[in-house]
């Protein structure tokens, strides 16, 4: 990291006396490895959060859902400030005088740390990363707000926005509305991959689904009132259209139930996967 702060000051120095297209390239690259920066602060704002102000259920938070990039396209325009970093950084040092050791002994010569040539530029560097990333989120949520309407009213998807430290809902963001739902179709395969990442990758808040207890409560009753012949109408007719739930529990695990809330078993899993079953989440 120390050979890399040199070097791009060093070229950023050359390239402005003499401007040559693979040097700038270089530049920006070595420019663009401090997105883990952006990444880094977008999490923190989300734990801090879930922390400082935690919700009842999944989706309670409107402040969550800020925090959330719709696609990776926007979240790599918040490179673009990162390039002028560089530039910044020479510019707040401009007015200096330099002492060669030719010159004047410069063993005994103290320099505070905070006054530094890098460190000194650092909170001002801090709160222009801070200002980037944020005016790139609200534009992202201003410009696609019928989008994310969409995706906060699909369970797979608010366990992206608003139920874990993912910052990125372009996985999940395939949903479409049928009848004033709003459905995503999912292939089993693609579901276990996604349950692996959610609970091995990111930092699931365990919160859980609005009401999910009371329409589990309703249906059971529902259930145990219907006749043997009802009961056969409505397999027959909700099985092709099976819709289900994606939840989660107090401990952050992820669980996919099905029309009548109850977690569907692994067996039954395994087999959906094997056959790579299309699944609709509601």
């Amino acid at each position: 990291m120390n050979h890399a702060l040199v070097f791009t000051r060093e070229v950023n120095v050359f390239n402005q006396y003499s401007s040559q297209t693979i040097m700038t390239i270089q530049l920006f690259a070595l420019s663009t490895r401090m997105l883990w920066l952006n990444l880094g602060i977008v999490k923190a704002f989300k734990v801090l959060l879930h922390l400082v102000s935690p919700s009842a259920y999944s989706g309670e938070s409107r402040a969550m859902q800020f925090f959330n990039f719709s696609s990776v396209t926007t979240l790599y325009l918040t490179t673009i400030l990162l390039f002028y970093v560089p530039e910044y950084i020479e510019y707040n040092n401009q007015s200096r005088f330099d002492v060669a050791n030719k010159v004047e002994a410069l063993d005994g010569q103290f320099v505070d740390f905070f006054e530094s040539f890098y460190i000194r530029v650092a909170p001002a560097i801090a709160v222009g990363l801070l200002v980037n990333v944020i005016a790139v989120l609200f534009v992202d949520h201003l410009i696609f707000y019928p989008h994310w309407q969409k995706l906060k009213k699909n369970s797979l998807s608010r366990q992206a926005i608003f139920n874990s430290t993912s910052i990125v809902c372009e996985f999940v963001d395939d949903v479409q509305t049928v009848n004033r739902d709003t459905l995503m179709t999912c292939s089993a395969r693609r579901m276990s991959t996604l349950q692996w990442y959610f609970m091995h990758h990111l930092r699931c808040f365990g919160l859980p689904e609005r009401d999910l207890s009371k329409r589990k409560s309703s249906r059971m009753t529902m259930t145990m009132k219907a006749s043997e012949h009802s009961k056969l109408q409505l397999t027959a007719t909700t099985t092709p259209d099976l819709k289900f739930t994606v939840g989660q529990d107090n401990n952050g695990h992820i669980h996919l139930l099905d029309d009548q809330l109850s977690d569907v078993k692994s067996l039954a899993f395994n087999v959906k996967v094997l056959r790579d079953t299309s699944l609709v989440i509601q």
